[in-house]
């Protein structure tokens, strides 16, 4: 038996005031968002949204072919699209 692994990268995004009013919010819109800017990068494999257990930022994680895709790219839509990215 042999593993063969995937030939992608694995990142994670955590976008910043996502939410333009106060009070609570299930982000649905800004998953739907979010999603359709990431997932027309060349290269993706799978992402996952969600939002952090204090409702405070949105949390994206991205399998991608690093050979096709840019993390850089992704990163450059998403603030281009006025998201506030931790860029730490």
């Amino acid at each position: 038996c042999y593993n063969n692994p995937k030939q992608t990268t694995s990142a994670m995004i955590i976008v910043n005031n996502a939410h333009v009013e106060e009070g609570e919010h299930d982000c649905t819109d800004c998953y739907k968002k979010i999603y359709m800017i990431i997932s027309t990068t060349k290269g993706i494999h799978d992402i996952d949204i969600t939002q952090s257990e204090d409702k405070s930022t949105i949390l994206i994680l991205i399998e991608y072919n690093h050979k096709i895709g840019n993390l850089s790219e992704i990163k450059r839509n998403l603030i281009l699209k006025g998201y506030n990215l931790d860029l730490n």
